[in-house]
Order: C-alpha cells, then sequence, then structure tokens
C-alpha cells in the first residue's frame, strides 16, 4: 500500500493532552475540541478548503518531493528541490526535505550542512532537529545525537518518529538495553509499527537472540533493509578482525533471508565465502562462492574471487571441484558486471 507524504486532515476531540497537542501540531494537522460548536468549526473546514484550492507551484512541487522521498528516489528528490528553488529563497521546509534525501544517498556531511542551514532560518524547526540527530548518530556523534534526540522525545513523548530515531541512535551507539526499550515503547503505542519490529530484531540479533531476530524481522516487509543491515554488521566484524563471529552473524543472517526475495542475499553469500577465506577455510569458501556464482552468474566479482582462490588452492595443493568451476566459467555472460 502505498503512502503518501501530505493528506490534509482535521483532529476532533473530546479530551487531548497537551502532549497530544504538540504532537498534533508537529504533525501540522488542525485539531477541534469536542463538543463541536458550528461557529467554531465551520471557519477551521472552511480555511482548510481555501488553503487547499489556493495552493501555490512552491507547494506543489515540496508535496512531490516529499513523495519522492517516501519512494527512496534521492536524486529525483533533490532535482525537484532545486528546480522549485532556483527563483526563490531556500525555505527551511525545503532544506530540510534536502537533507532528508541526502541522507537517503548517505551525504552525511551535506546533510548536516543543509539541516544546519534549515534551522538557521526556522529555528527548532521539529523535522530538521530530528534528521539533525540521525545525521549525528549515523557520524559517530552518539552523544550529541541522544542529548539532542532524548531532549526531544522527553519534550513530546507520544512522537513516534522521535522515538524510533532515539531507538536507533542508541543502537548505534550500541546501548542496546537503552535502544530495546525505546523499541518496546514505541510498540506499546503502536502495535503493529513495522519500524520498531525492525529495530528489535536488530538487536536481538545483536544480542545473540536469532529465535527473537526472525520473530520479530518476520514483520518486516522490505527484505533488502534487513540484507543491508546484516551486511554491514558482518563487514564491521570482519574489519575488526572478528573473523568467527562474522560468519555467525552471515550465518544467521542467511538463515533468516533464506525464504524472504532479498537482493542482498547474493552479498551475504559472496561475503561470507570471503570471510571464510580469511579463516582460511578454502574448502567452504569455496563452495559458498560456488553457490553465489550459480545463483547470480551475472555477479562477476564473486566469479572473479572464486578463480583467484581456485588459483590459490591449486598452488597450495588443496583439492576443489574442477567440473564445478568449469560449468560456472561456461556459464559466465560476457557482459557481466560486477554488480
Amino acid at each position: 500500500e502505498r503512502q503518501f507524504a501530505y493528506i490534509p486532515c482535521l483532529l476532533f476531540s473530546k479530551d487531548l493532552t497537551e502532549e497530544s497537542n504538540r504532537l498534533a501540531k508537529e504533525l501540522g494537522k488542525d485539531v477541534l475540541r469536542v463538543p463541536l460548536i458550528k461557529e467554531q468549526v465551520w471557519p477551521v473546514i472552511l480555511a482548510i478548503c481555501e488553503r487547499e484550492e489556493a495552493v501555490d507551484p512552491f507547494e506543489h512541487e515540496m508535496r512531490k518531493v516529499e513523495s519522492a522521498i517516501i519512494d527512496k528516489q534521492y536524486p529525483i528528490a533533490l532535482d525537484l528541490i532545486k528546480k522549485a528553488c532556483a527563483s526563490v529563497q531556500p525555505s527551511a521546509r525545503s532544506l530540510t526535505l534536502t537533507g532528508e534525501a541526502l541522507i537517503g544517498l548517505g551525504e552525511l556531511e551535506k546533510a548536516q550542512k543543509a539541516l544546519e542551514s534549515a534551522l538557521e532560518v526556522r529555528q527548532n524547526f521539529y523535522q530538521a532537529v530530528r534528521l539533525l540527530g540521525m545525521v549525528y548518530s549515523k557520524r559517530g556523534q552518539h552523544k550529541k545525537a541522544i542529548d539532542l534526540l532524548g531532549a526531544m522525545a522527553a519534550a513530546s513523548p507520544l512522537n513516534l518518529k522521535t522515538l524510533l530515531t532515539l531507538g536507533n541512535a542508541y543502537e548505534e551507539a550500541e546501548q542496546l538495553e537503552q535502544a530495546k526499550g525505546i523499541m518496546t515503547r514505541v510498540r506499546e503505542l503502536d502495535p503493529g509499527n513495522k519500524d520498531a519490529a525492525f529495530g528489535l530484531g536488530k538487536i536481538a540479533f545483536r544480542q545473540g537472540d536469532s529465535a527473537g531476530a526472525e520473530s520479530f524481522l518476520a514483520e518486516v516487509e522490505d527484505a533488502t533493509d534487513i540484507g543491508r543491515f546484516f551486511n554491514n554488521y558482518a563487514i564491521g566484524l570482519v574489519n575488526r578482525a572478528d573473523i568467527t563471529q562474522a560468519i555467525a552473524s552471515y550465518e544467521s543472517a542467511m538463515r533468516i533471508l533464506k525464504t524472504r526475495d532479498s537482493g542482498k542475499m547474493k552479498f551475504l553469500q559472496y561475503n561470507l565465502g570471503l570471510a571464510l577465506k580469511k579463516k582460511g577455510d578454502y574448502p567452504l569458501a569455496f563452495a559458498l562462492l560456488a553457490e553465489c556464482c550459480n545463483a547470480h552468474p551475472d555477479y562477476k566479482r564473486a566469479y572473479d574471487s572464486l578463480m583467484d582462490l581456485a588459483r590459490k588452492m591449486a598452488r597450495e595443493g588443496i583439492a576443489y571441484d574442477k567440473d564445478a568451476l568449469a560449468k560456472i566459467t561456461a556459464a559466465q555472460t560476457p557482459d557481466a558486471g560486477a554488480a
């Protein structure tokens, strides 16, 4: 089901708390209190209708940008912002959307500059502050991120986006129990929240609870994000020379993702093969890389690694399946790219 970045709506409430009022303002929603009085209701409804009828071209473009970001079409979003702001001064909103698109592309330094510029235009702009906390976290400035997002969550404890960003910041800082507490709180407020399920699944995995991770991650629809997390986590272990734990992580990841349609599976197979090679288990590394090549004959990087390993095994007098290698070689496409 497709999400929409902007839907005009009106909130009705008999007893809205101050926290809920603050949340509604952060979300840009109009609020009417119950019991409804015609003289109060009618002007608000008219104002919403007039506002929507009078939406200017710039607002239309900003809504297109928001939709592109939801669809993870970050280059398109940046192109739309550039065109929309060609003849107008950048607003806090356009700068914040620029920062969000840059985060999606992994250009964190540029994202931070855009978000800081947004806050110069509009101090304490909620969306910019939250995303700035996310950037701090991703750039390893964990205390700065947690302090900023923690203050936001304390001021607006019902805002799920803030809570999720804070939970992810705790996870990035390897403060897993605090992260678990935040994600659990989100699930209490919104039991079907898939972002919280993903967060709890990652935390369970990092704590060695594969069964718990599998249970939570079964709720997550985007297997690509799951594969990306597993791959990056295990690569970090390899870089820290914790090869045994990296291998265990890859194996758990492949077990969890074996029934899911994940474009990341080939990377998991490939990197597990490299980790086994680094550990010195050449026969098993050969088997994994061969399996990867058979499943993905256009994945040239895996094929090149398999050939390199075969040459190394031949030099060291270690047997490998030459017939299997010949079949894999025959199946290689001439224009295979290093995807």
